[in-house]
């Protein structure tokens, strides 16, 4: 599944999910969600007093290039009627049907089957979600931000998706290819999981994979090298599950979601595949501290796997 939107992040990651889907003969659901403010009841109070501005369609720039939006927005001078509801919700209703509809012609244009989804709801990430779970799939690729942000920071859609996703959630980076994987392992369910998805697509995409364990500061209250080889161990481990891949391994020490960043920002890695929860989270939380600090901290594809 992928959610769709007009941001230039939400294109990076619908050519990210052509890269996989090509590879894996994928079906692909685009999920277009219509939520404005007005949903809000506490908005629709003070609407009268929002400017046409607010709501100026502007263009959808894409990289280098940009276009016009085809529909003006609806004329908000005046008491917010019923009418002038209808009208705004038209509005935004033709805006995802179009954003959609475009992401599916990219997707026929590749070979890809494409199907279609626009919902209504004021939540996003909650109808994202709900359709991810109703739906039976096996994967999401969703853009860093939305189409509201104007920073490259990790958006709150996304990261509440990330964060409550029951199945395995791709944020997209702008990739041409994924030849360079970064596994980064540490003896948990959680790593091995994200060590078999990385050799399932590293085999699809013919990419190779870095495994990373990074030893955290505390855990050298054991002898240097006694710690040394625990983390030769762990990654002796995992490397036996990568074979028919060329694979490397990285031992590294320090604050791992940082390390984590750092690495694939450093040597230009093309995705992170990694668990959504270690040995260092704490169970209440639904996102372990190193994913979290990955996803805010590069602008590389992360694959979290749950």
């Amino acid at each position: 599944m992928v959610p769709v939107d007009d941001s230039v992040a939400s294109f990076a990651a619908q050519q990210l999910a052509v890269l996989i889907a090509n590879n894996f003969k994928s079906t692909v659901t685009v999920l277009s969600v219509v939520s404005h403010p007005l949903m809000n009841p506490s908005v629709q109070s003070m609407a009268a007093e929002i400017g046409a501005q607010e709501f100026a369609p502007g263009q959808i720039v894409r990289g280098e290039y940009s276009m016009p939006r085809q529909v003006a927005p609806p004329d908000l001078e005046g008491a917010l009627s019923s009418k002038m509801l209808a009208e705004i919700s038209d509005w935004y209703h033709q805006r995802g049907n179009e954003t959609a509809d475009e992401a599916v012609r990219l997707f026929k244009q590749e070979g890809i089957p494409a199907e279609r989804k626009v919902v209504e709801h004021a939540d996003k990430a909650d109808s994202i979600l709900r359709e991810a779970e109703d739906g039976k799939y096996s994967l999401i690729v969703i853009g860093r931000t939305g189409e509201e942000e104007k920073e490259t920071q990790l958006s709150g859609t996304t990261e509440k998706v990330v964060r409550h996703s029951k199945i395995p959630v791709l944020v997209g980076g702008e990739r041409k290819k994924l030849a360079k994987v970064l596994v980064p392992v540490d003896g948990s369910k959680g790593s091995d999981k994200a060590l078999k998805l990385a050799v399932t697509l590293a085999k699809k995409l013919e990419a190779k994979i870095t495994l990373l364990h990074v030893q955290e500061g505390g855990f050298f209250t054991l002898k240097p090298e006694v710690a040394k080889r625990v983390g030769k161990h762990i990654l002796a481990q995992a490397a036996r599950k990568t074979k028919g891949i060329e694979t490397n391994e990285k031992l590294e020490s320090g604050d791992v979601g940082r390390k984590i960043a750092q690495i694939a920002e450093k040597e230009d890695y093309d995705i992170i595949v990694m668990g959504s929860k270690g040995h260092g989270s704490i169970k209440r939380f639904l996102l372990g501290s190193a994913s979290s600090h990955v996803l805010h901290y590069t602008n590389h594809p992360v694959l979290i796997v749950k």
